[in-house]
């Protein structure tokens, strides 16, 4: 049966892929905020296991180190929902603004995480990005409508869907089976707005 991955994938399944350098997207945002001055940069990350979590959590750690900055394992935080619950994502930012150590900068790696950083913030009335700066992955247009605008990582997602149709129609198609397979790695845009 012919299969191609999108976004996340099974690294163990030969097949074609097709995602984002999430390794690079994810050092591009944290960079971002230190290049503004952030230091204490949380990471708030979807369920350990899958692949853009850990390719986004390298991203994040390589542009700490590069910019000898120490990683703080209690600024990670990992929900299992990907933020699609609610409670999941304000346990997370809880537990992250106890105590003295306070991130300035949170990076959220999905679209729920981000917005559900955000309504966090907003429920415990600290000003993005005058008390915590945010920037997170997000496909979403209504970003740049929040208050403030979201700074974000945007894939290229019509573009991904569409280079995965063609990939699973060649397979489809082919009078063979297929075995040399590709991963198309498309680029992700940094767009900055008011909450950096």
């Amino acid at each position: 049966m012919p299969i191609v991955f999108y976004d996340r994938v099974v690294p163990e399944i030969d097949t074609h892929k097709v995602t984002v350098d999430n390794v690079l997207s994810a050092f591009e945002a944290t960079k971002h905020l230190i290049k503004k001055g952030h230091r204490r940069i949380a990471h708030l990350a979807n369920a350990q296991g899958l692949s853009i979590t850990k390719e986004r959590h390298q991203g994040y750690l390589k542009a700490l180190a590069s910019f000898g900055i120490a990683a703080e394992e209690r600024l990670v935080k990992f929900c299992p929902h990907g933020g699609m619950l609610q409670e999941e994502v304000d346990e997370a930012m809880t537990d992250l603004f106890k105590g003295k150590n306070r991130p300035d900068a949170i990076f959220a790696s999905a679209d729920k995480l981000t917005t559900g950083a955000l309504r966090y913030l907003n429920a415990k009335k600290k000003k993005v990005p005058q008390d915590v700066a945010l920037i997170g992955f997000s496909n979403s247009d209504l970003t740049e409508l929040l208050n403030p605008p979201l700074t974000i990582v945007k894939q290229p997602a019509f573009e991904m869907g569409q280079k995965a149709m063609q990939l699973l129609l060649q397979m489809v198609e082919s009078k063979r089976p297929v075995t040399d397979f590709e991963h198309i790695k498309l680029q992700a845009e940094l767009i900055s707005r008011s909450s950096v």
